[in-house]
Formats: structure tokens, sequence, C-alpha cells
């Protein structure tokens, strides 16, 4: 596998995690929200704006209370933003890392996966949010490995971030090291394969400890090793070969 095949299916896997069944298609763009205020209203009170405005409105702004009144009113908890980045307020939450909107949008309803198109939110938490937003999706009923073609993508994704703490809670969680993800090119990958190419040492450690195989190869003939290595990682590279026996 090359080092642009790795990267596009690392990236399409983003994509897919934040792109909810109810979008248009287009998937969101985490980097595209709006500027996060850091003040809040004194007092929270809806507008004439539409309710949905109002909660994506809030949720930008970390405004709790007023997302809870925008909830109450009627707000749809996964109308999509309309500035064509494809977010949900859930998503909008999750890479602010903010648990206390996230929970409130969960416990409203907001979609966090569907098995049917394998949108998983728990990979856009392994990019962005913490080990509490994790533990909250799972809590909420998300499959801790995602869904086909994808499984195995929280994980892997958390891993390629060296995202340790998320990576504890989804593997505590049943969390399948040895998950072979699958991309459009229909290339197969692993968490470990992640970790290496995007050269953290203790995401391949965590992986390992918990019985990932540094011997596996993907349709290339790959391994994590030459694949860290690829990547401009030598030193990693060269430990995960170190771990191979010849001929296995």
């Amino acid at each position: 596998m090359t080092r642009a095949t790795i990267a596009s299916l690392l990236a399409a896997g983003l994509a897919l995690s934040a792109c909810t069944s109810d979008s248009d298609g287009t998937g969101p763009s985490p980097t595209a929200t709006a500027p996060v205020s850091s003040a809040t209203a004194s007092a929270a009170a809806l507008d004439d704006r539409p309710l949905d405005e109002q909660l994506l409105a809030a949720v930008t702004a970390g405004d709790a209370e007023l997302a809870a009144l925008a909830l109450d009113a009627g707000a749809d908890p996964d109308a999509p933003s309309e500035d064509g980045s494809g977010n949900t307020a859930l998503t909008l939450a999750i890479t602010r890392d903010d648990v206390e909107l996230a929970e409130l949008l969960v416990g409203a309803g907001a979609a966090h996966e569907d098995p049917a198109t394998g949108y998983t939110a728990l990979a856009l938490v392994a990019r962005y949010g913490g080990p509490e937003m994790a533990a909250l999706l799972v809590e909420a009923g998300a499959s801790v490995d995602g869904w086909a073609p994808w499984t195995g993508l929280p994980l892997a994704e958390s891993a390629y971030e060296g995202n340790l703490p998320v990576m504890m809670v989804l593997l505590e969680a049943g969390a399948d090291p040895h998950a072979e993800v699958e991309g459009d090119e229909r290339f197969s990958y692993t968490p470990l394969f992640s970790a290496a190419y995007g050269g953290s040492r203790e995401a391949a450690d965590l992986l390992l400890r918990w019985g990932a195989d540094p011997a596996w190869t993907d349709e290339a003939g790959d391994t994590a090793g030459s694949v860290a290595s690829g990547a401009g990682h030598r030193e990693l590279g060269e430990y995960l070969d170190s771990l191979v026996t010849p001929g296995e």
C-alpha cells in the first residue's frame, strides 16, 4: 500500500465519520465551522430566526442553555448547517470537544451512527475529542468498531492521531485491535497501520499490548513497519519490523 493510498483512505474515513445519513452527501468539514465565541448569553432567549439555525448558532457559541431552549421548542438535532459544510449540531459539539452539549444533543435524539452508510461519530471523536466524549457515545450505544466497510475506523483514526485516551476507551469497551478497515479503493489497513503512518510509537505500543499483529500484511504485501518507514518514520518502522520473525 502506498503512502498516497493510506492518506486517501484516512481522509475518506474522516469525511464519512462526519457525515450523517440526513446530509446531502457532500460531507461536513469540521475545520470550516464558524469562530467559537468565548462568551455566552447572560440570559438565554430565543429570537425570530428558525429554531434549527438558533440551535446551530448556540452550539457554535458553546451556549448549552440556549441550545436546550431551541431543542425544547422543537429544533431538529440533526439539522444540517446552512453553510454547506454538512455539519450538524452534534458534529460541531464534537469538534469543540464539548461534552455537555453533546450529551444534550444525544439525549434529544441526535444521530451518532448509521449502519446503513457506515457513518459513526466515534471516528470524528478520535480526531477531535477526548475520552469523556468517546465514553458518552459508547454509553449511548455507539459501536466501538463502527460499521462496514469502515469497520475499525474509530480505533484506526485515534491511532493515527496518537489519541491514546480515546484509544483506551475504545479498547476497554471491546474495540478489535485486529480490525481490517476497507476504504473506497478496497485496500485494507489496520489500526496498527494507522499508528505507523501517523508516526505514533505510543499508539503502536498500546495496540501491540492489546495483541495487534506487526506481521500482518496488506494486499500489496506491506507491513506496519514498511508503512511507517515509507511515511518517513524510520525509527518506528525499524522497531515494528524488529518484532516480526523472519518467514512469519
